[in-house]
C-alpha cells in the first residue's frame, strides 16, 4: 500500500479540515507527520480526491 505523509506545523488543524471535506479524508498523526493511507482510494477516485484538496486553506 502507499501512504502520503505531511510534515509541518498545524497538523491537528489540517487533519480536522480533511475530516470536514465533502468526502472526508481520515488520517493519523504519528512521528510529527500526518499520515494518509491511500490503499482505500480507488483509481477512479483520484481526481476527485485531488480536486477537493484544493479547497483547503
Amino acid at each position: 500500500s502507499a501512504a502520503l505523509t505531511i510534515a509541518g506545523a498545524g497538523l491537528d488543524q489540517l487533519s480536522a479540515s480533511l475530516r470536514r471535506l465533502p468526502r472526508p479524508v481520515i488520517g493519523r498523526i504519528a512521528q510529527d507527520r500526518l499520515w494518509l493511507d491511500l490503499r482505500c482510494l480507488e483509481p477512479t477516485d483520484e481526481a476527485d480526491f485531488c480536486a477537493q484538496l484544493s479547497v483547503l486553506r
